[in-house]
């Protein structure tokens, strides 16, 4: 039923039966009564969209998320669903404002952002909180109740309005069980760490340890030098894992220099498992040797990343979703902030497992 239908039913104007929706204006009680048995008979709900085009109410929410440039382009894919989602919303009103910031030099950056948060140029804050002490210190400056969605990652020591993303444990675990699956070799299995400081990053490396600890390994050897955790061997086959930090691995020459110090002190390794988008060069590097093939598996469906997958230098990439991921991200604060629509607390993002045998 309509709320024209209503008023026709009730023989009020449509702005007496407005009135009584929104609890405002004065209305006599027993019109009140009338129009109220008339609602509840039909069920009319107040249609959200319509009623946001009639106020002409502007909203803008804020993306802030590294540049779109770092992580081998990962977050180009993602700042893709954010365009979309814009596009969509622009006629309700919905304007979207990326903020980038360098994830080598992020201060200045966060510094602005705070202070344009703070003097409500905003509605909204979709983010994906890597850089883990900034965020948080960012986080705290805001009101209790202003709309914050992360994606991508999140911050153990923050409740957002929503959070979607994986569940990073739990595809450290898969990757520790495709990597056993692809490696050949008997040498130990490397875990090739970048930007450790996120907390989804300490949690993929957490879910691949336990992996191998759930077949009986134990810590038997001190922590390499510059290694990021302890070094796992297996009692019954000897086999060691390695944990390297790589902050820099986007870089080539920075990432091929890291990698030489690493052969020169693990000649063969089982398998590399790589933490983050910029798996590429570890594989590129490793596996155009001429020597025997070393097993590599590492996050996201990159350009770079998809080229050495066809070129079966990579073994397996876990996909997570990056345009699905913010896209939806604006969705809920679109929902919520909007529409004033109940919203999920937490999305979890299904695990993609590509090979080149099943690429898009």
């Amino acid at each position: 039923m309509t709320l024209r239908e209503i008023a026709e039913a009730a023989h009020v104007s449509i702005g007496t039966v407005d009135r009584v929706l929104h609890n405002r204006g004065r209305v006599s009680p027993e019109t009140k009564a009338k129009i109220e048995v008339l609602i509840e008979q039909h069920g009319y709900k107040p249609n959200p969209i319509a009623r946001h085009l009639k106020l002409n109410k502007k909203y803008t929410f804020a993306v802030l998320l590294p540049n779109t440039t770092d992580d081998s382009g990962y977050w180009k894919i993602a700042y893709a669903g954010i365009q979309k989602a814009a596009r969509e919303l622009k006629t309700f009103g919905v304007d979207i404002r990326k903020i980038e910031f360098n994830r080598y030099d992020p201060l200045p950056l966060f510094e602005n952002i705070r202070r344009q948060l703070e003097d409500g140029h905003f509605d909204g804050l979709l983010m994906a909180p890597v850089q883990p002490e900034l965020s948080s210190l960012l986080l705290r400056t805001l009101p209790a109740e202003f709309p914050v969605v992360f994606f991508d990652a999140q911050l153990p020591d923050f409740p957002p309005l929503s959070r979607i993303g994986q569940n990073a444990f739990q595809s450290g675990v898969l990757a520790g069980r495709l990597l056993d699956a692809f490696s050949a070799g008997e040498g130990p299995f490397c875990v090739v760490s970048a930007h450790s400081e996120d907390f989804h990053i300490r949690k993929r490396i957490d879910g691949f340890l336990h992996y191998f600890e759930s077949l009986g390994a134990s810590m038997v050897l001190p922590a390499a030098p510059g290694a990021a955790a302890p070094t796992l061997a297996s009692p019954a086959t000897t086999r060691q894992i390695r944990i390297f930090e790589c902050r820099d691995i986007e870089h080539k020459a920075t990432c091929e220099a890291f990698l030489q110090k690493l052969l020169a002190e693990i000649p063969a390794p089982g398998g590399i498992f790589v933490t983050n988008a910029s798996v590429h060069g570890v594989a590129s590097y490793v596996n155009n040797k001429g020597a025997a093939h070393i097993a590599v598996v590492g996050y996201d469906l990159v350009p770079d990343n998809e080229s050495q997958l066809r070129a079966g230098t990579i073994d397996c990439i876990l996909s997570q979703r990056p345009e699905y991921q913010a896209y939806e991200g604006i969705y809920l604060l679109y929902s919520h902030v909007v529409l004033q629509q109940a919203i999920e607390k937490e999305i979890i993002v299904p695990i993609d497992i590509y090979v080149r045998e099943n690429l898009p």
